[in-house]
């Protein structure tokens, strides 16, 4: 599974301008993101859900399922590098 901005980097070119705007969101508000379910990030972001599964498409993922997947993976190497640093900042 490729990461989420990479997915987006990727694919930014063949995104449309709603669909590039679902897409930052997503990658700016990752635990927002994270934490609604489809119906309330279209209604948070003004647009229908079906947009929000077809730019989690665009992205590279099955659905918004999968991509709410890579955020959470992405966040949880996030923390596990933070509590990395804090031990190797605790042993010096």
């Amino acid at each position: 599974m490729s990461s989420l901005l990479q997915s987006y980097n990727e694919a930014l070119h063949h995104l449309t301008e709603t669909e590039e705007r679902i897409a930052s969101f997503v990658i700016s508000h990752p635990e927002e993101a994270l934490d609604l379910p489809v119906q309330d990030l279209a209604r948070r972001l003004e647009v229908a859900p079906s947009m929000i599964i077809k730019a989690a498409k665009k992205l590279g993922f099955s659905g918004y399922t999968q991509l709410r997947l890579a955020i959470a993976s992405e966040l949880n190497l996030l923390v596990q590098r933070e509590k990395s640093s804090v031990m190797i900042e605790d042993l010096e």
